[in-house]
Formats: C-alpha cells, structure tokens, sequence
C-alpha cells in the first residue's frame, strides 16, 4: 500500500526504483499484512507510523509504505489534514524494504486524556535534511555537506550584492533554511539587496554565482542620497526610482564604517522589512540610531529632514502675492532694497521740510514788523 495514495492522489505514477513495506492496520498490527509496494514520482522513502484515527473513538492505526521527503519532514500538518494522528510514532527512511521491521514505538494509554502537546509522546524517526554550506565571493564557493537541525525543511541560497561609491561586491551564501523575504535598501549612490532561493531535497542548494539584482521598476519614486551630515545629504538629493521590492521611502540616520567619521545619514527606497528593526541592516555594516522613518507614496521622504538639524520651515507661495522669506539670495536683494528705499525717503522728507522752514524766515525778515 502506498502512503500518499491513503492521503492524496498521486500526481506522477512513474516507478523511481525504490521497494517498500506496505499496510494498514486498524486496531491491530501489520504483522501479517504486509505486502512490497513499488513507489512512484517524489516517494523516495519507506515510511512506518502509528497512532490515533482521528474522529473515531479510541481507534488506532499501524501503517507501512512509500511517502515522500516532504512527508517525513512535517507528519503532524501533512497527515492530520486527512484525520491521520501519528501521535505514537513516525519513522521515514531510504533503502529498499527498510520498513520492515516494526519501530517499538511507545504506545500511550487509550484511556488517557489527550495531551495538549500533539507532539507528546511521539517517536521521531526521521531522517534529518541535508544541505550544501559555503559562503564567499560569487562564483568561489566551494560545498560542504551539513547535517540540519530536525524540523528544517529547506536548503536555502542567499544572494547579496552591494554597490558603494560605483564599487560592486557580490556575495553568495549556502547553508540549511528557511528561506527568508528580499531585503533592498536603494539610496541611489548606496545599493544594498540581498534575496534567497530554496528547494527541499538532500544537498539541492547547488548555486555557486550570485543571483543578479533585480532592476525591475515597481513605479514608486523616493529622494535618495547618504552622506556623513545632514546638510551634505540633503545638498545631494537625487531621484531614485524603485525597484523590486522596494515598497517604501525612508528617512534615517545611524553608524556605519562606510564613511569617514562613522555616522551616516540615508534617504531612499527599501523593502518594508527594514522599516522593522535598528539592526536590521547589522549585517551590511550599518546600525540605526532610531527606527527609520518610512512612508508611502511618490517622494514622501522629502521632508521632514532626519538627523540633529532642524528641519526649515515649509513656505507657501501664492501665485498672486508672493511671500516672501528672510533666506535665499533673491529674498536678501529685495530686503535691501527696502531698507534703501525707506533711508531715501527719510532723507527727501527731511530735507524738504528744511526748505520749508528757510523760506519761512526768509519771509519774515522781508516783511519786517507789522
């Protein structure tokens, strides 16, 4: 009896070559019902489980045959879905027939209340996942089988690159899962973008080159610069057209080994993620001093500035009376200009009223007394 025909139906029907164990057993054993089944497509293990027969009272099961790695790796969520608890035992393995022999798994008392632990009580036989380890320059990794840590169901490739100052540093990395979401950090002079690839068989994970960036534009558009000042940021601002997973703009400040005095401040876009967490560019060599600022929408990292300056004012200007402010080179023209109109008006006044004042003496010395 096949296992994954008890559970599904099977999708791939051609012969891989490997023999089990089959049989199915209702409160009783397989002893002398067992029967060689021939697996098919992804069944590359022979499987022996026990346990409880959900929605029937006191019902236990024994059950040999073919099953596939994913199987052997998540029992609980793949066979409770179809009312099999394998809640005495699970025991997988790869050789022809190697099922044969019945696993002494410790059977629990039907009696007992149920245990708020699915997992209590249970054998865990299986066979832990093997994955390739290495890490380097893309291109030069050179694989190490690694022994994962049971429950992981995955061999992960991670592919980092980082642009700086035009300069391009590519990075690869092998090992066991899981698999983790893209993280993109763009503030047009400054590249950072790091994604992972996975798969579920034995020492899959064979990538050796690093995965190219992803450029694809998703639309959204940020003000982008990094500098080691406020000021220098801001007089460098650029347009930085997002890409990917970049579904943010971001205002942020922090440490970094990059630039000279070790402080930094960014603007740009980045994957939402790193709006999350102060450390979650540590491996990057940066460190934020507080959660980003980030936000949605077209250029909304425009203001306010991020960092110990103060942020400037935002000026209205209307299109029929303009407003005029106390900075800028034209603003500064026009206060002088003021000023020296009203110092000439005030001389012009003065200097009329002393004509004034002349002529009327003058005419009364003309005239002389009355």
């Amino acid at each position: 009896m096949l296992l994954s025909v008890c559970i599904a139906e099977i999708e791939n029907r051609t012969l891989n070559g490997l023999e089990c164990m089959g049989c199915l057993a209702v409160n009783g054993t397989c002893a002398n019902l067992l029967s060689v089944v021939k697996c098919k497509g992804q069944q590359d293990r022979c499987a022996h489980t026990s346990g409880l027969l959900q929605g029937a009272f006191l019902t236990t099961y024994e059950l040999k045959g073919c099953v596939s790695d994913f199987i052997c790796r998540n029992p609980n969520n793949a066979l409770g879905f179809y009312g099999i608890n394998p809640t005495i035992g699970f025991y997988c393995c790869k050789d022809n027939l190697c099922n044969l022999v019945s696993r002494n798994f410790t059977k629990p008392d039907p009696t007992a209340s149920p245990s708020s632990d699915p997992t209590q009580n249970m054998l865990h036989e299986v066979q832990p996942l093997n994955c390739n380890q290495c890490s380097g320059m893309s291109g030069t990794c050179i694989f190490e089988s690694s022994t994962c840590k049971l429950g992981t169901t995955v061999c992960r490739t991670t592919s980092s690159t980082q642009i700086d100052g035009g300069m391009t540093k590519k990075q690869i990395s092998n090992s066991c899962g899981p698999c983790s979401d893209p993280v993109s950090f763009n503030c047009g002079s400054v590249v950072v973008s790091q994604s992972s690839n996975c798969c579920d068989t034995d020492l899959c994970n064979t990538q050796v080159d690093t995965a190219p960036l992803n450029d694809t534009a998703n639309g959204l558009q940020c003000r982008g610069c990094f500098s080691n000042s406020s000021d220098s940021c801001r007089d460098s601002e650029q347009t930085v057209k997002c890409v990917g997973a970049e579904n943010r703009c971001m205002n942020v400040s922090g440490i970094t080994d990059r630039l000279p005095g070790f402080t930094f401040f960014g603007k740009g876009c980045v994957s939402a993620q790193i709006c999350q967490a102060v450390d979650s560019m540590i491996e990057f060599r940066m460190r934020f001093n507080e959660l980003p600022t980030c936000c949605k929408g077209d250029f909304c990292n425009g203001d306010p500035e991020i960092g110990t300056s103060t942020p400037e004012p935002v000026i209205t200007k209307s299109p029929v009376t303009p407003e005029i402010s106390s900075k800028g080179p034209a603003d500064s023209k026009g206060n002088v200009g003021c000023i020296v109109g009203s110092v000439i008006g005030v001389i012009v006044g003065f200097l009329i009223m002393v004509g004034v004042c002349c002529l009327c003496h003058k005419y009364k010395r003309e005239s002389g007394p009355v």
